[in-house]
Parts: C-alpha cells; sequence; structure tokens
C-alpha cells in the first residue's frame, strides 16, 4: 500500500503573478498524482483576505493557521484533495471542528466532480 502523496505550496507575498503561477501548479501537480496539496499564504498580509475566494475557486478549502516564530510568519493553511478516491473517512478525526472540515472538504469535492 503507497503512502500519501503530498505536495505543499507557499505563498510568500502576492503579485501580478501569484494566480496563475498558482493554477499552474496545481494542474501540473495534479498530473503528478499528488493525493492533497496545502497551500500556505502570509496571515498578515492584507491581499491574502482578497485572494481567499479565488483560492477557493481553485478547489482550496481553509484549513487553520500556521502559527510562525514571529507575527510576521504566521500562514493561513488550506487544503486540495485532488484525488477523486480519496478516502475522507480514513484519518481518525476526533475534534469538532476537524469534523466540520471534513464535512466541508467533503463537499466542495462533490461539488467540484
Amino acid at each position: 500500500m503507497g503512502g500519501l502523496e503530498l505536495a505543499q505550496l507557499r505563498v510568500d507575498g502576492w503579485g501580478e503573478d501569484t494566480l496563475p503561477t498558482l493554477r499552474a501548479r496545481l494542474a501540473q501537480l495534479r498530473r503528478e498524482r499528488m493525493a492533497v496539496i496545502e497551500l500556505q499564504v502570509p496571515l498578515l498580509d492584507p491581499a491574502s483576505a482578497r485572494m481567499a475566494t479565488a483560492i477557493e475557486a481553485l478547489g482550496f478549502v481553509f484549513s487553520g493557521v500556521s502559527p510562525g516564530v514571529t507575527p510576521a510568519q504566521d500562514r493561513l493553511v488550506y487544503n486540495h484533495v485532488a484525488d477523486p478516491g480519496f478516502d475522507y473517512d480514513a484519518p481518525n478525526i476526533h475534534s469538532e471542528l476537524g469534523q466540520r472540515l471534513r464535512a466541508q472538504m467533503r463537499a466542495q469535492a462533490a461539488a467540484s466532480a
């Protein structure tokens, strides 16, 4: 049995080419058959809030905040499940928030299928 194919993308700052670059990288990672793609964007950058709708339109779901050593390093974390056969029930999730995130990811995957 193979392991989970996970890719991570990180945006350090927003520019005119960031969204097209994300689209291209996402397409490439799908071709490489990554099961889950994590995207991290800078929490304190106002552009991250403005880009949230565009990020979600790419199929990413907000999944949390990753704290940095300093507040300037804090990241918003999004996940994209690229594997249509991904088993959402496989991970053992015990928290109510985790259960809600799983349901949101499952619903978004069904809507984009």
